[in-house]
């Protein structure tokens, strides 16, 4: 989530002083715990991958995975330390075990081929193009051989209300993070990181999901 450099970046509901307020925005958006739910269907986990869950917010996917699939690793980075400190308290509160780092998308701190499985959820909007273009390149290094990808965000508007509304975000956002999203870019840049692109054709509320594998 870089602006200018490493410790500029946008907070998980674009301003610092909603942070609190994250998991209630979701809820009313529409994006919340059972948004989060549909997610982990379309991850299609076994039950003894190592999972890289990128953005990973206050933790409610986190908590969500660990309940299924008890056996399950997953590690959850984000560059803000203070939707770090409420997914800590969300997981202790929940009797989960994960480990929160704070990291950036575009310069994970793994070795090559460390994750089965990596999925990002509403993140890739709040980046510029090339932030977006070095997180993916870092995704890929850092998924194992036949490792998958599910990147889910803002996609190109199918219609006349999505568009608009996607405009409006882009107000918020800034119109350079949102113009790939917006343009379709985000396949292509998948792409060219070396992904194959599995699916892409599942749209819900303007949001695109993409599976991708290595």
């Amino acid at each position: 989530m870089i602006m200018k450099n490493m410790e500029d970046f946008k907070p998980a509901a674009s301003f610092f002083f909603l942070t609190p307020f994250y998991d209630f925005l979701c809820e009313l958006m529409g994006f919340g715990r059972s948004f989060k739910l549909k997610v982990i269907d379309l991850l299609s986990i076994k039950g003894f991958e190592k999972i890289l869950d990128i953005g990973c917010g206050t933790g409610t996917l986190i908590i969500e995975v660990k309940k299924r699939y008890p056996n399950t690793e997953i590690l959850g980075i984000d560059p803000d330390e203070e939707i770090l400190k409420i997914a800590g308290k969300k997981l202790k509160k929940s009797k989960v075990s994960a480990k929160l780092i704070k990291a950036y998308a575009q310069a994970l701190p793994f070795p090559d081929s460390t994750f089965d499985l990596a999925v990002s959820t509403l993140i890739f909007h709040h980046l510029k193009t090339d932030v977006k273009k070095k997180s993916i390149k870092e995704i890929y290094r850092v998924l194992k051989k036949r490792g998958r990808f599910l990147l889910i965000d803002f996609g190109q508007p199918k219609t006349l209300l999505s568009k608009i509304l996607l405009k409006v975000g882009a107000f918020f956002e800034g119109k350079e993070n949102m113009e790939a999203n917006l343009k379709g870019k985000l396949p292509l840049f998948l792409e060219g990181a070396g992904f194959e692109i599995k699916k892409a054709n599942l749209y819900f509320r303007g949001i695109q999901f993409l599976e991708a594998r290595k």
